[in-house]
C-alpha cells in the first residue's frame, strides 16, 4: 500500500521536480536506510540457530526498540524508492532512447528489470541466511555507487520533448549542467511570447495615437 500510494502521488510531478533530483535524492536517502539497517541489526543482534524454528533465519535482533526500528526503516523504504527510483526509473528509460531504437531499449529495459527482480527474489532468502545484516551493506553500497552514477551520466531529460533529447545527448554540456541546454519548445514559446507582447505595445501605441487625433480635433 505504501509503494502504490507513493508512486501515485508522485507521478505528476517527475516533471515539474525533475529526474535527476529524484533519482538522486532518492539513492542517497536509500543508501543511508541500508547502512543504518545494517548498523542497527548488528549492534543490537546476534547470531542463532533459528529463529522461532525457522532455520533459515541465522540473526536475531533481542532489542525490541531496535527490531521496531528495522521494520519502520524498511516501511520508510518502500515509500522513498516509491517516491523517486519507482516512477523516475521507468519514465527516464522511455525517454533516452533515440526514436529509432526506442521500443527495442524500452522493451530491453523493462525485461532486464523483471530478470533482476526475479534473481534478487532468490539472492535475498540465502543471503539473510548466510550473511545476515551484511545483505544490507550490498544493498548499501550498491545505492552509493548509484549516487555518482546518476550524478556523472544522467543528463537531465525535464521539459523536453522525445525529439529534443537527441540534443540534450548531444550538447557539450556535462550531465549535472544538462538542464542549460537550449529547449526547442521554450525557444518557440519565448518567441510566441515576444511576439504577443509586440502586437499588444503596437496596439496600445495605436490606440494612444488615436487619442491624441481625437484631442487635436
Amino acid at each position: 500500500m505504501i509503494f502504490l500510494v507513493t508512486t501515485g502521488i508522485i507521478l505528476p510531478w517527475i516533471d515539474r521536480i525533475g529526474r535527476r533530483f529524484l533519482l538522486l535524492s532518492g539513492a542517497i536517502i536509500c543508501c543511508i536506510i541500508h547502512f543504518a539497517m545494517a548498523a542497527t541489526m548488528a549492534a543490537c543482534g546476534h547470531h542463532v540457530e533459528q529463529v522461532n524454528g525457522n532455520e533459515n533465519l541465522k540473526w536475531e535482533v533481542t532489542n525490541k526498540a531496535a527490531g521496531k526500528a528495522v521494520i519502520a526503516m524498511s516501511y520508510i523504504f518502500i515509500g522513498i524508492y516509491g517516491f523517486t527510483w519507482a516512477p523516475t526509473g521507468w519514465v527516464y528509460c522511455s525517454e533516452v532512447f533515440p526514436l529509432k531504437y526506442r521500443a527495442k531499449g524500452v522493451g530491453l529495459s523493462a525485461a532486464t528489470n523483471w530478470i533482476f527482480n526475479f534473481a534478487l527474489a532468490y539472492f535475498v532468502a540465502p543471503a539473510f541466511t548466510n550473511i545476515q545484516w551484511k545483505t544490507y551493506i550490498i544493498f548499501g553500497v550498491l545505492c552509493f555507487a548509484m549516487i555518482f552514477h546518476i550524478f556523472f551520466t544522467y543528463p537531465e531529460t525535464k521539459g523536453r520533448t522525445l525529439e529534443e533529447i537527441d540534443i540534450v545527448f548531444d550538447s557539450d554540456l556535462p550531465p549535472w549542467r544538462s538542464g542549460l541546454a537550449k529547449s526547442r519548445f521554450q525557444e518557440d514559446l519565448a518567441a510566441v511570447q515576444e511576439k504577443q507582447a509586440s502586437v499588444g505595445g503596437e496596439s496600445v501605441k495605436g490606440k494612444e495615437d488615436d487619442t491624441d487625433r481625437v484631442e487635436t480635433v
